[in-house]
């Protein structure tokens, strides 16, 4: 899977460049980065409590997998709405030709230390979902809860490094793009999620796919590589742009 979204993201990503539409780019990026951080603690986690009613009760499982797609939506598009705002009042006091120069160094930063050249831990709220909300809620609202939580995606733990320069990107991008950008990386965080009945089958051992994922970390680093590389092409591309234009 990872190695089709890899292929697919390099080649739209390209395209979408050429031809000046930096958006999609970015959103492709999004996509590919989101797509990595299922391979963080809490995107095992989820996929591995929810992935046994995939072979023997298939409507919990869409109601789960919905719920937490939802949740998640939901609350990743008013982080994004929210970053964006915020990208457009202070475009007067910050030039946002500045911000995307910013964002490429965080990228370039983040995606050196998945290639493993530099190392470093980057700053972050290191909290993840509480397990109990199954018991207390159920366990489809508790999904609905999850996706929520993760969908915030600033107050919980990263393990790529995708999300920091794309709030910087969102940031940049104002209104109208950045929102969007953050809601990209979230659809990405739940193909995963989706794929659970192809990659699972009829098990309904929720731990061995969990464990699976963990043995596969190689192809989401691929992964996190490939989106991060996307996003500091693009962002030098949109500056080079603006300030070609600006000086034409």
């Amino acid at each position: 899977m990872c190695n089709i979204a890899i292929f697919l993201g390099i080649a739209v990503a390209i395209a979408t460049v050429v031809a000046g539409h930096h958006l999609i780019s970015f959103l492709v990026g999004a996509l590919l980065c989101g797509i990595a951080e299922t391979h963080g603690r809490c995107g095992k986690s989820h996929i591995g409590m929810t992935a046994p009613f995939a072979g023997f009760n298939p409507q919990m499982w869409f109601k789960c997998a919905s719920a937490y797609s939802g949740g998640g939506l939901a609350t990743s598009y008013l982080v994004g709405l929210g970053i964006a705002g915020l990208g457009t009042l202070t475009a007067v006091a910050v030039s946002p030709v500045v911000l995307f120069i910013v964002a490429c160094m965080v990228g370039l930063a983040m995606f050196l230390r998945e290639l493993g050249i530099v190392r470093f831990k980057p700053p972050q709220c290191d909290v993840q979902t509480h397990k109990w909300w199954a018991v207390e809620f159920g366990l489809v609202t508790a999904a609905g809860m999850w996706g929520a939580h993760i969908g915030l995606a600033l107050t919980t733990v990263i393990t790529h490094g995708g999300l920091y320069p794309l709030v910087l990107i969102a940031f940049a991008s104002g209104l109208g793009s950045g929102e969007w950008i953050l809601l990209a990386f979230w659809v990405g965080r739940v193909v995963t999620l989706w794929l659970t009945p192809s990659l699972s089958g009829k098990s309904t051992d929720g731990v061995a796919l969990s464990e699976a994922l963990s043995q596969a970390a190689p192809s989401f680093k691929a992964t996190a590589i490939c989106g991060l590389a996307i996003l500091c092409t693009t962002c030098v591309a949109v500056s080079s742009t603006v300030l070609i234009g600006f000086g034409g």
